[in-house]
């Protein structure tokens, strides 16, 4: 099963020399396949992929570093260690050649797989979005307003919680769903733009030339 993480954060700051219409080279880094060939010594792993990068990437399996033999943008040959038992394990293949360093994971098994379990309880269902924007976003809490520092200048969403920049040199984190103030963070001087890059916020801070990771 294939999972992907890419970290977006500062990506408009960091690529500013790519024009648009250009194609990023690291945009997408995903593993489609990987087979293990224990036929050779020592063993290899081949991961299929599209956008691994120009440069050798890193990959690991189950957290263990591996060697890379040979690598393409599209096939990366890596030594399996020592021993290596038969098993499950998380594959990562991190592109090196993007500053941003994105990640493609991937669920890989060495060895026979074995007969699959009973199928689990069926998930919620997806909010529907078509309806969400028909309600105007929920105008029942329109017009509520929640404390935070002076002057905010800023705020950015992450999927639970609001985070709202202001000019105390603070950044205030609201739970989206009702409002409660979850913390209040110090960063640089007068921060001005908050953004959430899938895993971290970053604030610029415009007196100080700096940016402040959270």
């Amino acid at each position: 099963m294939q999972k992907t993480r890419i970290q977006l954060g500062l990506l408009i700051a960091m690529t500013g020399g790519i024009a648009f219409g250009q194609i990023v080279p690291w945009a997408g880094t995903a593993i489609s396949s990987a087979t293990a060939n224990f036929a050779v010594n020592p063993p290899t792993l081949t991961i299929n992929g599209q956008n691994f990068g120009a440069v050798p990437p890193t990959v690991t399996l189950g957290g263990t570093r591996l060697t890379v033999q040979s690598f393409t943008p599209s096939v990366v040959v890596a030594t399996l260690p020592p021993g290596a038992n038969q098993g499950s394990y998380q594959l990562v293949l991190v592109n090196n050649q993007s500053p941003l360093r994105p990640e493609a994971v991937f669920d890989v098994t060495l060895g026979a797989a074995g007969a699959a379990g009973p199928s689990g309880p069926a998930g919620p269902l997806a909010p529907n979005t078509q309806a969400i924007a028909l309600l105007k976003w929920y105008p029942a809490r329109s017009g509520v307003h929640f404390a935070v520092g002076n002057f905010p200048t800023g705020l950015a969403f992450d999927g639970a919680s609001i985070w709202v920049a202001t000019g105390d040199n603070t950044v205030t984190k609201l739970r989206a769903s009702d409002g409660t103030n979850l913390g209040t963070f110090n960063v640089g001087a007068n921060p001005q733009g908050v953004a959430f890059d899938g895993a971290n916020i970053w604030v610029g801070n415009s007196f100080g030339n700096t940016g402040s990771k959270l």
